[in-house]
């Protein structure tokens, strides 16, 4: 005599499909929410890091990491052959004005270096031998509360070593807000062009540190 069960293997069937489908639901809910926990974890751990990063460039003034002082130009040429450093360019300090130093960087030390470093930045780097870029504080400093890009500025420089100072009337191509730690790494940086250096290098000797930024060397 034979025994027909199919529809009750069918129902069985059916009920236990229902019921594992019910668990997986439980289960892809679980791993979903493991992975969004882990992915809102790295994000706010690598936003923490890049924040961190942030905070120490301004404080600093710079994203660069060392400087070399007295490089000679056969000394530049191997630095930017080492494959730790991922940027490196010229910097030179000839003076001060009031509540920053003058400084020339060079194109690459501006952009990739100092420039990352700063906000609210308007106007250009100096590159007419007249022309000057001042952070906001040595602006606020000389009375300025509403600088423009174009206005005549009469500036007096300190130079080093006891070598007396000089006025000039700069022109401002540009300004930038800046949060250096002044008691740790200086007043900020008032830019000048080349041109203006070269103008008044005759008989002078000028700090000319490298700054370099570096990379780790994956193994």
């Amino acid at each position: 005599m034979k025994n027909n069960n199919r529809k009750i293997i069918t129902s069985l069937a059916r009920k236990e499909y229902c019921a594992d489908k019910g668990r997986r639901l439980v289960l892809m809910g679980a791993v979903a929410f493991a992975v969004m926990m882990l992915f809102s974890v790295f994000s706010f751990a690598s936003g923490k890091i890049e924040t961190d990063r942030l905070c120490a460039a301004r404080k600093r003034g710079a994203v660069a990491c060392s400087s070399l002082e007295c490089v000679t130009q056969e000394q530049y040429e191997q630095i930017l052959r080492l494959p730790y450093i991922k940027e490196a360019g010229k910097y030179v300090q000839f003076g001060n004005i009031q509540t920053a130093r003058c400084v020339v960087a060079d194109q690459l030390v501006w952009e990739k270096i100092k420039k990352p470093a700063f906000t609210d930045i308007h106007g250009t780097y100096p590159r007419e031998k007249m022309e000057i870029m001042l952070p906001i504080s040595a602006l606020e400093w000389m009375g300025v509360s509403n600088p423009q890009v174009g206005m005549e500025l009469p500036v007096t420089i300190t130079y080093p070593k006891d070598s007396g100072q000089e006025e000039f009337q700069f022109r401002l191509s540009g300004y930038y807000m800046e949060y250096i730690d002044a008691i740790r790494y200086g007043p900020p940086d008032a830019y000048f062009s080349q041109a203006f250096l070269d103008s008044i290098s005759q008989g002078r000797e000028w700090d000319m540190p490298l700054i370099m930024r570096q990379e780790a060397i994956t193994p």
